[in-house]
């Protein structure tokens, strides 16, 4: 498993230098206030992909990660809910978007309805391919993409095509993208697989503890982005965005280790919390390390990456460090907490970070802004860590009970 983690996270470092390389084109082309509807309009979408997968992402790892034949089906299903789920969803949240008014137009946020499918159907497609073991075909799959959002992105940028232009570029990348992951995942199956409502409503136990799970903890990375959106503008999210953006990067090393770890400890329940616990040390070590190094060097990085009209984005990410260990750590744990059937006690948990997280932006936004919204994000990220740990410690038991259980089986 460790070598499979170390080249799942080289990927994935490829992957996110790639989508550093975007945000720095972005900024220089577009400016903090055009970096920030940019910024905007992706989490947006990013948002309607965590209300439209109806948890079935880790479902999908999960169950086929037990019964292989359940491939077919399960990626008829994906596509169907992506084209109808994702389109009706992200209609209805733009238009709300723009109802409620920000300051971003009507044209750019109609991208968001354009990037829901793919980007839905990519996360439920490669779920699929992590639980059958193909985690390198998905390594392969998500470095060209964001390879090819890079090269577009560059294009658009040189040609002036300004911020509908780099969201076009995404979009273009995003459709190829979901396209020959469908294909690929069809060549697999070899046949036409056929949607399946029984093996759909089978699912849903565990995929609706995971969906509220997701939609939470999107939520509590990301709420602060429409707070700042509605209380500063869109300048404070090209700050704030900045900071995020090398968070992201950070999170790569807890990210590589839970695509591994989960589907192993699904098969593999005797030993899960050891191995659990293993995991989240060194994860917690290194990203320790990482945050470290990342605090020191801040404010020359951002200066010379983004610009210096970009200067105000240091403070912001030294505050999100913090949490950036925490939520690493707490990405690990939750891995067994999944594995063991996803207890309900843990979409409990995930609702009150959000519930902190928002009280804590409200609070510090208006005065502090992309900072406030950065310290409130840690604090709520650094609550979630100790209650899901206190979770872990309650369910730990359970391991070994569940080693004798089909997936069907396991209680919820």
């Amino acid at each position: 498993m460790t070598r499979t983690v170390g080249l799942t996270l080289l990927t994935r470092i490829a992957v996110v230098a790639s989508g550093f390389a975007i945000s720095i084109i972005s900024a220089r082309y577009i400016g903090p206030h055009g970096r920030g509807q940019y910024f905007f309009v992706i989490t947006l979408a990013a948002l309607i992909v965590q209300f439209g997968n109806l948890g079935l992402h880790a479902s999908n790892t999960y169950r086929v990660a037990g019964d292989r034949l359940l491939l077919g089906p399960l990626l008829a299903n994906s596509l169907w809910t992506a084209v109808l789920v994702g389109t009706a969803t992200a209609t209805v949240v733009v238009a709300i978007t723009g109802l409620v008014g920000t300051g971003t137009p009507w044209g750019t946020l109609s991208f968001a309805i354009g990037l829901a499918p793919p980007l839905l159907f990519w996360l439920l497609g490669t779920s699929l391919l992590v639980g059958i073991g193909r985690i390198g075909l998905f390594n392969v799959l998500e470095a060209g993409s964001r390879v090819a959002a890079l090269v577009l992105s560059l294009l658009v940028g040189i040609a002036g095509f300004g911020v509908n232009g780099f969201l076009g570029a995404y979009l273009a990348a995003s459709l190829g993208a979901a396209t020959l992951l469908l294909v690929l995942l069809l060549r697999t199956t070899g046949g036409h697989p056929h949607r399946s409502y029984t093996i759909f409503s089978e699912g849903l136990r565990y995929a609706t503890k995971a969906y509220l799970i997701a939609i939470l903890g999107f939520l509590l990375l990301r709420s602060n982005v429409f707070l700042l959106e509605h209380i500063k503008g869109s300048t404070e999210v090209g700050y704030f965005s900045v900071a995020a953006q090398v968070a992201d990067v950070i999170v790569l090393v807890p990210a590589s280790i839970a695509l591994v770890l989960f589907p192993t400890l699904v098969r593999e329940q005797l030993g899960a919390w050891r191995s659990t616990v293993r995991a989240a040390l060194v994860c917690g070590a290194v990203v320790l390390v990482v945050c470290a190094v990342t605090g020191l060097f801040a404010s020359p990085f951002v200066k010379t990456a983004f610009g210096s009209e970009f200067e105000p984005a240091t403070e912001a990410l030294w505050w999100l460090l913090p949490g950036v260990v925490a939520v690493s750590v707490t990405t690990v744990l939750s891995q067994f907490l999944a594995s063991v059937g996803m207890p309900r006690a843990l979409v409990g948990v995930w609702f009150i970070g959000v519930v902190a997280v928002l009280s804590g932006g409200l609070a510090l936004i208006p005065g502090d802004g992309a900072t406030g919204a950065a310290v409130s994000t840690s604090i709520a990220q650094v609550l979630v860590l100790f209650l899901v740990l206190a979770l872990c410690l309650r369910y730990r038991a359970a391991a070994g009970k569940m080693a004798v259980l089909a997936p069907s089986e396991v209680p919820g």
